[in-house]
């Protein structure tokens, strides 16, 4: 890879803030009560194929050493509908390095490590931390391409049109999931 190819790939990571995509809705979990257990399900809502999810932006670690440059750009999702961050199970950044020795090398790696914000069935009565009122509803995101394909912008517009009631629909589960959110934590702080 030579310098431009290095920083034309900065240039295309970030023309990817702000993009769109549809994200199956089987990858999406709620947190529900049954039974005094809580426990995080998939969902369904009418025909609602999917839930767009944009790409807000980066968040960006710099590391610089006399022969070296390293970057990090780690992506923040939100659901297009509420705002709300998203929480995935791992968290996954592109780490861009530039090494200054005689002659430059450049290099872009995928780094993916766990989440410990993402609860699973059994996080909560083991875990020493608290569930984050972002856990509402949880992305078990399955494709590990960190920049998302976003949504043709004539098609997406068709499709909020469509599926706005069931949108809205989305939103009130996020709402009644985040109730349940606020029981856990009550609960985990009576432990």
């Amino acid at each position: 890879m030579n310098n431009n190819d290095f920083y034309n790939s900065i240039k295309i990571i970030f023309k990817h803030q702000g993009t769109i995509a549809l994200i199956d809705i089987e990858e999406f979990k709620k947190l529900t009560r049954k039974n005094g257990k809580y426990n995080w399900v998939p969902f369904e809502i009418g025909s609602l194929p999917a839930i767009p999810v944009v790409t807000n932006n980066f968040k960006e670690s710099f590391r610089s050493t006399a022969d070296r440059i390293r970057l990090t750009l780690t992506p923040n999702w939100s659901f297009l509908t509420n705002k709300k961050k998203i929480i995935t199970p791992y968290i996954e950044s592109l780490e861009l390095t530039e090494n200054s020795s005689s002659p430059k090398r450049y290099k872009i790696v995928k780094r993916i490590g766990h989440n410990m914000h993402y609860f699973s069935e059994n996080d909560y009565y083991n875990s020493d931390s608290y569930i984050q009122k972002e856990n509402a509803i949880q992305w078990e995101k399955q494709n590990h391409n960190i920049l998302l394909t976003p949504s043709n912008p004539e098609f997406l517009q068709s499709f909020l049109k469509q599926y706005q009631e069931e949108l809205k629909e989305f939103n009130n589960i996020y709402n009644e999931s985040s109730k349940k959110v606020l029981e856990l934590k009550y609960y985990q702080r009576r432990k």
